[in-house]
């Protein structure tokens, strides 16, 4: 769940998984991902994004990624794509979008080489095995 606050009233949204709002003017309301993005693009309201999507807390996690040699930093679920959902739809309500956009491709490759590196590792002997892993 993502919190949107509204700029103005709104009623309660019915859907299939249950009942959003009232909205209220500048009060937060927690709701699904997508239907975060869908009211964004109404322009009626302003997204308000994880804690975990700010330019300090990333660069802590990467600084702490690099420190820590093979293993990963607890993320999320799906950090990557709701990170990216939300910069592309509603960039303009992440502050420092650009930065955070730059933090999360450079956390992103440091993953892809740790996980290159241990199935390098895990395939160190067997040629045959590293020939169709990088096919």
């Amino acid at each position: 769940l993502i919190q949107v606050i509204p700029f103005t009233r709104y009623g309660t949204i019915h859907c299939i998984q249950g009942d959003y709002g009232p909205f209220r003017e500048q009060q937060p309301v927690e709701v699904p991902l997508w239907l975060a993005l869908a009211l964004k693009a109404t322009g009626l309201f302003r997204l308000v994004p994880p804690d975990w999507l700010s330019y300090d807390w990333l660069k802590n996690t990467l600084t702490a990624e690099r420190q820590e040699g093979d293993s990963y930093q607890e993320m999320p679920h799906h950090w990557l794509e709701v990170s990216l959902m939300i910069l592309e739809e509603a960039a303009d309500d992440v502050p420092h979008a650009e930065a955070v956009r730059r933090l999360i491709q450079t956390l992103r490759e440091c993953r892809l080489a740790k996980t290159q590196r241990g199935i390098e590792r895990e395939l160190k002997g067997d040629p045959i095995g590293v020939i169709f892993f990088f096919l």
